[in-house]
């Protein structure tokens, strides 16, 4: 099944979805993505080059080809992007029935349930995937994709949670960013699509998170990557087959200094904080004092009062120190 752009798109450019039970050593060419491995839920993590969007409308449709009486999808994103998905799917996919769940006049109870069944996607945010838990688990999803899936890494969270309570038959997550802090985020990401796959949280951190994170052991480091890597379809704006025509990346470290005044304006606020925290009475309120300075003061008037003799957040002038040597 093929999804070919709208008018005005790349000549030749479409997107191709196969099933495959295996894993060849062949180098995949054009947008060639497997959606399904050995019953197991993809993680599709993108170089932003990757049309995620376009790839999971085309994996819908090919659903509805297969399936003439699909269940519904579930389509969970950020808010910020609710209303890019709604466009996208009328743009390439017209025949798609679409169901945006946001809102103070959102449909509730069984008014929802039935508005689900008689739609083919249903798009709703992070926010009311915990709020509206309880009334998204009453209808049998076909689908739960999950946009921006770094959304559940804390998977303390209600929002992880309520994800990894949904019922579907197959899963998705979408995400340019797997790992952003620890690899905790990649294992609540993993639970989601596949429960138990990698061990429990516990055993996970043992065996992977402190080797790897703390030690720096390269044998957890690809044993995981082993695991990891037939759901992970990733493709990188390093590849030469994604752009041809993309230019090497140029970097470039431009140094700005200080001027002299912004320099002394900058010392007179150090030097002032410093004085109000060696001069506080309660030792305990220091900590608090250091964080609401450091913007406040320590950073922003060098940015703020470039050439600005006095201070016009307190009403009195800078003290006048000279600039560290």
């Amino acid at each position: 099944m093929c999804v070919t752009p709208p008018a005005g798109g790349e000549p030749g450019q479409v997107t191709v979805f196969s099933a495959i039970t295996a894993i060849e050593p062949v180098p995949y060419t054009g947008w060639v993505y497997d959606l399904e491995i050995a019953g197991r839920h993809n993680f599709v993590a993108n170089g932003i080059v990757c049309h995620n969007t376009i790839q999971t409308i085309g994996m819908v449709l090919h659903g509805r080809e297969q399936n003439p009486q699909p269940d519904p999808v579930l389509l969970i994103c950020p808010t910020s992007v609710l209303g890019n998905w709604e466009r996208e799917i009328q743009r390439f996919a017209p025949s798609l029935r679409v169901l945006v769940h946001q809102g103070a006049n959102r449909l509730g109870g069984e008014e929802f349930v039935t508005a689900s069944q008689q739609t083919d996607v249903v798009v709703s945010s992070y926010s009311l995937l915990a709020r509206d838990r309880e009334l998204l688990g009453q209808v049998a999803w076909g689908d739960v994709i999950l946009d921006e899936a770094q959304n559940i890494k804390n998977p303390t969270t209600k929002q992880a949670q309520a994800a990894r309570g949904l019922a579907a038959r197959h899963r998705l997550a979408l995400t340019g960013t797997p790992v952003e802090n620890r690899l905790t985020d990649l294992w609540s990401i993993m639970e989601f699509l596949n429960p138990g796959y990698l061990g429990s949280q516990q055993s996970f951190r043992s065996k992977f998170t402190l080797p790897i994170e703390r030690y720096h052991q390269p044998e957890p480091a690809a044993q995981l990557k082993t695991l990891v890597q037939p759901l992970l379809l990733r493709r990188l704006k390093s590849d030469p087959t994604i752009i041809q025509d993309l230019p090497e990346k140029n970097e470039m470290k431009v140094f700005c200094n200080l001027t002299a005044e912004q320099a002394t304006l900058y010392e007179a606020v150090v030097q002032d904080s410093l004085r109000q925290i060696e001069e506080s009475e309660d030792a305990a309120s220091r900590p608090g004092f250091v964080y609401a300075h450091e913007a406040e003061a320590g950073l922003q008037p060098s940015r703020a009062l470039p050439g600005q003799p006095h201070d016009q957040r307190f009403g009195r002038p800078f003290r006048q120190a000279q600039p560290s040597v």
